[in-house]
């Protein structure tokens, strides 16, 4: 990062911590209640229910979604007094799941999840687009296969068209890097050919961000979970992922320390 772009960030409270994770004062604190409420705006149109789970997760979830099978070395384990296993939340959607579990679904359910999450990365942070902690917001959607590939292609024009006007150059990638699959390079290419990873991303100091990630699970946590929808299908669900401190760090990058020349949907007083 160039001291330029470090120093916008540290007159906006926007402050790196040795232990891979973020503290937030002043502008940076407020634009993030801002992002957030922004989120939940552009969302309400769906009549998502609102959820906002633990900080933690227990091992039982993990193995059933089989997130520990796949991607052990992303988990940060709680240590403690506890007759469970439990562990930081590594992707706040895994909380959701359980909740559907053995049930069939009158209608499409959807769900605006807030979320504080952490992944090891091994150790390997990069501030201040990846953390060790980050607030992730999630809408999360279950029900059959054609109404969400609908609703995934709306939501997608839709976002890109919002992160236009605000000025972020967003392109659209398929993204490689596995998200529920395991990591082997053959889920991968699977992933890839099947379009099932979208990112939106944006490029800051020659390196491209994903400011967003649309992940389409087909029937992997149906399956998991035996949720099945009316027509007696197991059901299908994909996610619309942002990290928030992502997006402020972004945002502050781009628009700069004066909130006066922001666009008119983060201006404040």
């Amino acid at each position: 990062m160039t001291p330029q772009n470090k120093e916008i960030l540290d007159q906006s409270g926007f402050t790196y911590m040795s232990d891979g994770t973020v503290e937030l004062t002043s502008i940076a604190q407020k634009l993030f209640g801002q992002w957030q409420s922004f989120l939940q705006s552009f969302f309400i149109e769906y009549d998502p229910q609102i959820y906002k789970p633990s900080l933690f997760i227990d091992k039982k979830n993990l193995e059933k979604s089989h997130y520990l099978e796949h991607f052990p070395q992303q988990l940060l384990k709680v240590n403690g007094e506890t007759s469970l296993e439990s562990f930081i939340t590594p992707a706040g959607c895994l909380h959701l799941y359980p909740n559907f579990a053995n049930k069939i679904l009158d209608n499409t359910q959807k769900t605006l999840l807030f979320a504080q999450c952490g992944r090891f990365e091994n150790g390997q942070y990069n501030f201040p687009f990846r953390l060790a902690s980050f607030s992730m917001t999630e809408f999360i959607v279950l029900g059959t296969e054609k109404i969400l590939s609908e609703l995934r292609n709306k939501i997608t024009e839709n976002l890109i068209a919002e992160l236009l006007s605000l000025k972020f150059n967003v392109t659209q990638v398929a993204a490689t890097d596995a998200f529920f699959l395991a990591e082997n390079k053959g889920a991968q290419l699977l992933q890839k050919m099947k379009g099932l990873k979208i990112e939106l991303v944006a490029e800051i100091e020659d390196e491209k961000i994903a400011l967003v990630s649309i992940n389409n699970h087909e029937s992997y946590f149906g399956d998991a979970f035996k949720i099945r929808t009316s027509d007696d299908q197991s059901a299908n669900s994909f996610c619309v992922a942002f990290g928030v401190e992502r997006l402020v760090a972004y945002s502050l990058l781009t628009w700069g320390i004066d909130h006066s020349t922001w666009p008119n949907q983060f201006k404040y007083v």
